[in-house]
């Protein structure tokens, strides 16, 4: 259920961000793994362009993962298969 993925994943967000510019962090973060949210008119704006919603996806990204890092030890690790 699509729903109860978006629900999930809203919560282990908000639980790494404290709630601070939650609803923009789900649409940006959600891309990369198949997830859509309502839209914002923010994010309508960018997305209407591929390569400044890519540069604020990494932004986003990056901000996520120093965040969730200061919280708990955090653990990268990228193949190149």
């Amino acid at each position: 259920d699509s729903a109860a993925v978006r629900d999930s994943f809203r919560k282990t967000v908000t639980d790494a961000l404290g709630d601070q510019r939650v609803t923009e962090f789900l649409h940006f973060l959600g891309a990369y793994i198949g997830l859509r949210f309502p839209d914002s008119p923010f994010i309508q704006a960018v997305e209407e362009d591929p390569a400044h919603f890519s540069l604020v996806s990494r932004a986003v990204l990056r901000r996520f993962f120093e965040v969730d890092a200061e919280r708990v030890p955090l653990v990268l690790i990228f193949d190149d298969l």
